[in-house]
């Protein structure tokens, strides 16, 4: 995050003896909406088509080795629970129970389905009698 702060200031927000500026809620909109009017300019697509093609050629992950390595620590990581999220109700997606819809969406279902499908020659009955 701060790649180019020096060592003592870094220190000095771990410790807690820094604290980032408060930025009122409109400051952020503004700057917000400087970024997209950037983006959306001619420059600032230029700008994009010129980062998505250095990322073609230059992407790490499509070097076997860093792929590997970079796999290898996200599989030692989950492996040592560092990625272990809230489930269920902890978690701050959730949205309560969604009994039907989870049943719609089960195996259970779609076989269901199928099979109904297949009995029927994949055809819908109900517009055929109409």
């Amino acid at each position: 995050m701060f790649s180019k702060v020096s060592k003592t200031l870094k220190e000095k927000y771990r410790n807690g003896e820094l604290k980032p500026a408060k930025v009122s809620k409109e400051a952020k909109d503004r700057g917000r909406k400087k970024v997209e009017r950037f983006w959306k300019s001619k420059e600032g697509k230029k700008q994009k088509i010129k980062h998505s093609k250095r990322m073609q050629k230059n992407n790490p992950m499509k070097n076997p080795k860093v792929a590997k390595k970079v796999g290898e620590i996200l599989k030692k990581n989950h492996a040592d629970g560092k990625y272990n999220l809230p489930k269920g109700p902890d978690h701050w997606l959730w949205k309560g129970k969604r009994g039907f819809f989870a049943f719609v969406r089960s195996r259970l279902y779609r076989s269901w389905t199928l099979e109904i499908f297949k009995r029927d020659n994949f055809t819908i009955l109900n517009l055929l009698s109409i």
